[in-house]
């Protein structure tokens, strides 16, 4: 499915995605009296400073989907699951998350999240999250934080040489914190404004977005540019489309607390580049010369 991924093909199915989504006879978001099910699909696409010497390729796009269903029972319960397929920098990406909490009060939502993303290069690094989550929804601002532990697979990729010296990247093999925070401002309800913050690997990144959704039909369709802001590797932007199916096209900002929770993995692609280390290895010494001229192609020297 990967190996041929392209950005017409991404605006292919984002536009039969669409369409499913306005036709008045599909109907994809289903409610009882005792709990819903939602789902979404984002398509973006853009570029990104997170190039790494591991890549198959080195180019800076990046571009995917990301689909989502989120649940709820009762008025006390709310879950969702997080797809991601996507190319970046270079490498397949595919990865899964999920959340799980409960409704605090009126406004807060408490929860757990756990993700797994792994990059396609011919090291096949994963990345893995675990950690707590908060979710506050207000009148015109909603915050989202997750905080938890986080383990990036290991490699070692010789990326060049310089006199005397081997530049080596160390990628991941250690464990460490991570932090995902939002906080998002509604001037109207069809209209969202989100800063954030992001740390992971040992490096921070800032999050600054727009978004501005439509009804039409029965779906809630948004466009929206969103940037990510960092030291090394933490750099990018984007620009999109999110289909929120069902919800008879409520306003952004209704649909948005009734999802409750935001698709973080498109912050998970970077976890492998935040990681990666620089060092210079001291070459070995030549060979001692061989006054007697009894060595051939260097046989009796031990390498």
């Amino acid at each position: 499915m990967f190996q041929n991924f392209s950005g017409s093909k991404l605006t292919f199915v984002l536009a039969a995605t669409a369409a499913a989504g306005l036709s008045p006879h599909a109907t994809v978001a289903q409610s009882t009296a005792d709990g819903s099910v939602r789902f979404r699909i984002e398509g973006f696409a853009g570029s990104t400073t997170d190039t790494r010497p591991i890549a198959t390729q080195k180019d800076k796009d990046s571009k995917g989907l990301l689909p989502s269903m989120s649940f709820s029972y009762g008025e006390t319960f709310k879950g969702q699951f997080d797809l991601l397929a996507a190319e970046h920098a270079g490498d397949k990406s595919v990865a899964g998350a999920a959340h799980l909490g409960f409704k605090a009060s009126a406004h807060t939502t408490l929860g757990v999240y756990a993700s797994k993303t792994r990059i396609k290069t011919p090291a096949k690094l994963n990345s893995e999250r675990v950690g707590l989550e908060l979710v506050y929804q207000g009148d015109k601002t909603a915050f989202n934080w997750i905080a938890g532990h986080e383990k990036v697979g290991a490699a070692t990729v010789v990326a060049g040489t310089i006199p005397g010296y081997t530049v080596v990247d160390t990628y991941g093999d250690k464990d460490g914190f991570f932090n995902l925070a939002d906080v998002t401002y509604y001037p109207r309800p069809n209209w969202a404004l989100t800063l954030g913050h992001r740390y992971g690997s040992g490096r921070h990144g800032g999050v600054a977005g727009i978004e501005r959704a439509n009804k039409w039909k029965s779906s809630t369709v948004s466009l929206f540019a969103e940037g990510r802001f960092g030291d090394k590797a933490y750099s990018g932007a984007w620009v999109g489309l999110r289909v929120r199916f069902g919800g008879n096209g409520a306003s952004l900002r209704a649909v948005r607390d009734q999802e409750t929770y935001t698709n973080h993995l498109k912050d998970d692609m970077y976890g492998i580049g935040n990681s990666r280390r620089r060092t210079d290895v001291a070459l070995p010494p030549p060979p001692p010369e061989d006054d007697d001229n009894d060595c051939v192609c260097g046989a009796c020297y031990a390498t």
